[in-house]
């Protein structure tokens, strides 16, 4: 993992911080929710990891925590993993 500057090193905090409260609102545990941050953090950091979470792609519904892709049979909300059909919320295509 790349060492960070000071300005990198703020960001990756705040979002850090906003993902771990999203996943403690979502339903984790305080310690669920940290751990996964810190896990999504390692991965923005290293090149080599394309994992996502079904929680950050369009397709989930958090009301049901079910996958509406119908390609996908089931959603892991919080599991690393990969997935063809991943959308990632919040980009305009």
């Amino acid at each position: 993992m790349k060492i960070l500057n000071d300005d990198e090193l703020i960001k990756a905090i705040v979002i850090h911080e906003r993902r771990r409260r999203a996943f403690e609102q979502s339903g984790l545990s305080e310690t669920m929710a940290f751990d996964l941050a810190e896990q999504m953090f390692e991965r923005d950091h290293d090149p080599m990891d394309d994992r996502r979470i079904c929680f950050e792609c369009k397709n989930f519904n958090s009301q049901n925590k079910k996958c509406m892709d119908p390609k996908q049979k089931f959603a892991l909300p919080y599991i690393l993993q990969r997935c063809g059909g991943f959308n990632l919320k919040g980009v305009k295509k």
